[in-house]
């Protein structure tokens, strides 16, 4: 008895499925044997015409003939030859042994009580302080007002 029953309700989800699978290729292939009407509006290719007239670098760009070559690559690296800058500024580097969320939180609040001008740069899981004085007597202060909260650290300089 079973098994009838599942055999009919098979059969019934083809027949379901082929009278569908009918009605779709016809639902698609109805408008075939018609051709779409296309509108040429030179309206736009008048515009187009005007804007590229233009003397400005984005009209002579528009153009430019099309070459006949591609570049065999994905990447092109550029490089500028500039006068290097000799004026490097010295910066300090807050080295933490802890970089989790409550010792973050503790250096930034030392940090901004202590009115430094510092940047963190979060590299991988580990997150880089730097902070932009010279002022030795406050980097040994901020030091040991961290050790009070637990985290060691130290500081090391950095060219910039």
């Amino acid at each position: 008895m079973h098994k009838h029953a599942l055999l009919s309700i098979i059969v019934i989800l083809f027949c379901a499925l082929i009278f569908s699978g009918v009605g779709l290729y016809r639902f698609a292939n109805n408008n075939l044997s018609e051709a779409p009407e296309i509108k040429v509006l030179n309206e736009t290719q008048n515009n187009l015409d005007k804007s590229n007239k233009k003397k400005d670098w984005v009209g002579e760009l528009a153009n430019m003939p099309k070459t006949e070559y591609i570049l065999p690559t994905n990447q092109i690296y550029i490089h500028y030859s500039y006068p290097i800058q000799s004026d490097t500024k010295t910066a300090y580097e807050l080295i933490v042994d802890k970089s989790d969320i409550y010792s973050m939180f503790c250096i930034k609040q030392t940090l901004y009580n202590e009115n430094v001008d510092f940047t963190i740069v979060k590299d991988g899981n580990l997150n880089k302080v730097f902070l932009n004085t010279s002022d030795s007597k406050l980097l040994q202060d901020i030091i040991l007002k961290l050790k009070s909260y637990d985290i060691n650290s130290n500081v090391i300089e950095v060219k910039i």
